[in-house]
């Protein structure tokens, strides 16, 4: 074989193994839900390049006509989330039912070996939410709740700033209890003496009895 032939024809395989391992990357998913918030989670799902739409679970027609067409007649339609479980092309779903069916839907699927995205909140009852994790170890599947608020990178910045501001804030207090406990913790004779009337306006006195107060309060190692 010359060497241009077999550039040629190793060209010819980087690229059709290219175009398998991209197909094999892609996540096919199902939707379990498909009402305003499946559908919102839907759209946003199809815009990833590595998903592809499977399935669509509704038991109302106009919300399952709608999630179908998102999918651009690419998805099987079903009105029972066990038949698309059954599905053996789908990665993963998302469970976007009503929050009182969170958990049946997200316990099948990692049983049938399904990874979940399942929405907020993540179950009923705490019971539930503990069959529900017991299940996802189980089956070692990932799942995980859709709280943007714990996950989403500028609440995340605002969490940061928040516990700096309450540092801040619980630092001032803390001075504050100092100096008010210094007032009248360190009392003596002098200390309570009736001021000078002259000593306001800054003699007749060695130094005013507030800034005294504050400087026991401050230098004191006990309230440290």
């Amino acid at each position: 074989m010359q060497r241009r032939e077999f550039l040629k024809a190793a060209a010819v395989s980087a690229a059709s193994y290219s175009r398998i391992f991209g197909a094999t990357e892609r996540i096919t998913i199902g939707l379990i839900g498909a009402g305003r918030r499946g559908i919102y989670n839907w759209d946003r799902f199809l815009q990833q390049p590595d998903v592809a739409p499977g399935a669509v679970c509704d038991i109302y027609p106009p919300h399952l006509d709608a999630g179908l067409t998102k999918a651009g007649g690419q998805a099987k339609g079903y009105k029972d989330f066990r038949k698309l479980l059954e599905q053996k092309d789908l990665d993963a779903v998302i469970v976007a039912t009503p929050d009182h069916w969170h958990a049946l839907p997200t316990i099948e699927a990692c049983q049938a070996g399904k990874d979940v995205y399942v929405e907020k909140p993540l179950a009923l009852t705490v019971r539930e939410g503990q069959i529900m994790v017991k299940a996802a170890r189980k089956y070692n599947r990932v799942v995980q709740v859709g709280s943007q608020q714990r996950s989403a990178a500028h609440y995340a910045r605002a969490v940061e700033i928040t516990s700096a501001l309450q540092t801040l804030q619980s630092t001032a207090l803390l001075l504050s209890l100092q100096v008010v406990l210094g007032l009248f913790r360190w009392s003596d004779d002098e200390l309570w003496r009736p001021r000078p009337r002259h000593c306001a306006l800054g003699h007749g006195c060695e130094r005013s009895y507030f800034s005294r107060w504050f400087r026991r309060a401050l230098r004191s190692k006990r309230w440290r």
